[in-house]
Order: structure tokens, then sequence, then C-alpha cells
């Protein structure tokens, strides 16, 4: 199984360039304190929402718990419409909250770079510890620190959003059976 870790802590060295000694050892401990704490409980609330694009992007909200369950609402252009639950591994929800805080989640901020069109925007959101923050990031904006896409894929990956979503197959989506076999997308 390959992990994440390494190659978002190495994202993390570039966007934290700038922070100063202070900051890296705020996060440091943040981070150790989640991993090294108790459980997280029902209290830890990670959120993701993927919004439509001018195209067929998945729109869907996707919910993580501390305890591990997961809760996914699809509206369109994925495979599973409606609400399902799930369950993540709880220390994979740990070590997701830990990668949040030692990224500076509750204090990113960043100007507006140049913006590509026909992107959709993506809110993600941490209520942990007393403390709620929600970032809104459009996917075209030049400016925005790529350690923020990386997380949001990272809320998706710990989830299993994959098995809500579509596959590509030779040029078209699918959707993958209880059985293994493929099934064409429904466009509805």
């Amino acid at each position: 199984m390959i992990t994440l870790v390494p190659f978002l802590y190495g994202l993390l060295a570039i966007e934290v360039f700038a922070w100063n000694a202070e900051e890296v050892a705020w996060n440091d401990w943040r981070t150790r304190s989640v991993l090294a704490g108790p459980a997280l409980d029902d209290s830890t609330v990670i959120t993701l929402v993927r919004g439509p694009c001018f195209g067929r992007c998945p729109e869907y909200t996707l919910t993580i718990y501390g305890s591990g369950r997961v809760e996914f609402d699809g509206r369109r252009y994925v495979c599973a419409k409606g609400h399902h639950a799930a369950k993540a591994s709880p220390y994979e929800v740990r070590r997701l909250v830990a990668q949040m805080l030692a990224a500076g989640y509750f204090d990113f901020d960043w100007t507006e770079g140049p913006l590509a069109t026909q992107a959709s925007t993506v809110r993600s959101s941490l209520h942990h510890g007393g403390r709620t923050r929600e970032i809104e990031h459009y996917l075209g904006d030049g400016g925005a620190p790529r350690l923020l896409k990386s997380l949001e894929d990272r809320i998706d990956a710990v989830a299993g959003t994959w098995r809500w979503l579509p596959e590509h197959e030779e040029h078209r989506r699918v959707c993958r059976e209880a059985d293994g076999s493929t099934e064409p997308m429904k466009l509805e």
C-alpha cells in the first residue's frame, strides 16, 4: 500500500517555507497531540463538497466523523446517487486530521491567482477541538496553495469515495458493479 504521508509532508515543506520557527513548532505539537492522544469521536467532523463544473464533474457531499463513520450524498455524475454510508479507518481519520493541522488548515490564506475557467469549486471544512474552519477553493485558482488540493484528495482517499464514483474506461465513464462488471454511467 502506498502512503501519501511522505508526499504530503514533502508538499508541506514547500508550502511552509514562509512560516517562522514558532509556527512550525506549534503545528508540529498539534500534529503529535492528535496522533498520540485518545481516539477521536464524532465531535471531530471533516466535510468535502464538490460542486458542478462546465462538464461532467462528480457532484457530492462527503462527511467523515472522528469515529470513522462516512456519509456520502451523491447528486450528479456519480454512480451512487442519494445517501450512502461506509466506515473509514479511525486511525486514518486521525492521521488526516493531524495532516490538516500540520498544514495549518485553520490558518490557510492566499491571494487569488489567475483563474482557469470550467473548473469546479470544492468546499472543505474541519471541526476539531472546538474550532471550525471552512475553505472554499475554486480548482481553477492558480494562486491557491498546492497543498490544499492534496488535502482535498486525501479526504476523498480516507473516505473511500472511489466506491461511489465512475471510473474511466476506453474514453467513457463506467460504474463498477458488486460482481466486478461495469455499466455505463447513467447521465440522468
